[in-house]
């Protein structure tokens, strides 16, 4: 990728949505590499852009709406600046140190441009990572899903006000604490921090040991009534077992401990037998290797008012983490047990619950499945199930036999297709769409955060 000058509107200026008509047209898939290339980077200069536009904030912000292209006020009690999400500060911690390992690595950039971007990289890094864990030295080592900047606890109440109370200083572990951790251990890792990465380990098998016990509780309040996430009394998800498959995966890959492949292998292991139907157990009204979301407290699946609910996108993605978690301890040298009945199981699961969720008009995955009434009951289709499928797709390429590769790859053409043509908005510095609903419109729908 040679670009004339690094700059947004540059990079921007070159692209060129490309869609696939064929898995095997070589020249397309080099350009829709080239495309993605020119994404990844024009949307990283925008994150440290608007880092640096302000000196004391410190925090990785994505106040924007993508919708009118304009920030969100700063007095919008959801969207403000003073309002904290610590899944996307933990999420994007991780994704800047991987995008500093790829830009180090990249050809296209002169050796100038490549040093100021690792450097700009580098210091948003080593400056979220520190306001964070103030944040967290405020509660007790502990966060969760939305903070003042002062770190004080935010939670959304019945009637939909925004209360600022609480101590969860010593409250069971949540989903903050598995994506912060793995995004501290990522930043850490990534500036040869000893002692910040040994913390994201303590802290992730903290969060693991609740997990384990039953104890693990849901910090997401709810943003969508389409979407709801408020925890139910034995209505047990599949999300903390999933999340810490990749935390396991990059604990494994930065300290080669034994102690995280036991670790995501037990995640995976319980994912399959308690939320997929399998040849030997399951639910009459499922089809092999569908994924549901919650089992109860006998670790059944969780029926309500007769509704079996499978989120299609997190399906896709269990299976393409724990593949890449698979591959991980191959390139590591550690025997996995039973591994090609897993790699197997997990392909599976893959085919059959994109098959379930990908719309017939070809524009995205939607958000929920009924697998008792087989159809669709959210039919909104949030921008990140299609690249986590697309990774899924092609970890799984990896590991399938002759007849299956093309099949595979398949899937990974429709959902770049989809995402080029229906999220990605070059007037947008090829930022995607958050959620689009079932006729292809953007809408101002928040799947998560």
């Amino acid at each position: 990728m040679e670009l004339p000058e690094l700059t947004v509107s540059a990079i921007c200026s070159g692209y060129r949505p490309t869609w696939l008509d064929s898995v095997r047209d070589r020249d397309a898939l080099h350009s829709v590499a080239e495309q993605y290339r020119r994404m990844l980077l024009a949307v990283l200069l925008q994150i440290l852009e608007r880092y640096e536009r302000t000196a004391d904030y410190h925090m990785i912000d994505t106040k924007l709406d993508i919708l009118t292209g304009e920030d969100f006020s700063a007095d919008d009690p959801l969207r403000g600046r003073d309002v904290v999400y610590s899944w996307i500060q933990g999420r994007g911690l991780e994704a800047l140190a991987g995008h500093g390992r790829w830009i180090a690595a990249s050809a296209g950039l002169d050796d100038s441009s490549r040093e100021v971007l690792l450097r700009r990289i580098q210091r948003m890094l080593r400056e979220v990572m520190e306001k964070m864990e103030q944040i967290r030295g405020c509660n007790g080592g502990r966060l969760t899903f939305m903070m003042r900047i002062n770190g004080r606890p935010l939670w959304i109440d019945d009637e939909g006000r925004i209360r600022e109370d609480g101590d969860i200083s010593t409250s069971a572990a949540n989903y903050s604490d598995l994506f912060y951790a793995k995004g501290l251990a990522a930043a850490a890792a990534y500036l040869s921090d000893r002692g910040r990465l040994e913390s994201a380990e303590l802290m992730l098998n903290r969060a693991f040991a609740d997990i384990a016990a039953g104890q693990f509780v849901s910090d997401q309040q709810p943003m969508d009534v389409k979407n709801p996430v408020r925890p139910v009394a034995g209505r047990n998800p599949q999300g903390p077992w999933m999340i810490t498959i990749g935390a396991a995966e990059l604990l494994l890959r930065l300290t080669h401990q034994p102690r995280y492949a036991e670790m995501g292998l037990r995640c995976i292991g319980h994912i399959l037998h308690h939320h997929v139907k399998s040849r030997e157990q399951g639910p009459a009204c499922c089809q092999q290797w569908e994924m549901w979301e919650f089992v109860d407290d006998a670790g059944l699946p969780f029926f309500e008012n007769g509704i079996l609910r499978s989120d299609p996108g997190h399906a896709t993605e269990f299976a393409g983490l724990s593949l890449k978690f698979l591959r991980t301890c191959r390139e590591l040298g550690i025997r996995v047990t039973g591994e090609e009945q897993m790699a197997d199981a997990l392909r599976g699961v893959l085919r059959q619950n994109f098959a379930n969720g990908f719309s017939s008009s070809g524009k995205g995955i939607c958000k929920a499945f009924d697998l008792a009434s087989r159809r669709a009951i959210n039919t909104d289709m949030p921008w990140w199930s299609l690249p986590e499928t697309i990774r899924a797709a092609m970890e799984a390429r990896e590991v399938a036999g002759p007849d299956e590769k093309d099949g595979l790859a398949e899937i990974a053409r429709l959902c770049s297709n989809a995402f080029m043509e229906y999220f990605v908005r070059p007037d947008r510095g090829l930022m995607a769409n958050q959620t689009i609903n079932a006729a292809g419109e953007p809408i101002a729908t928040i799947p998560a955060t």
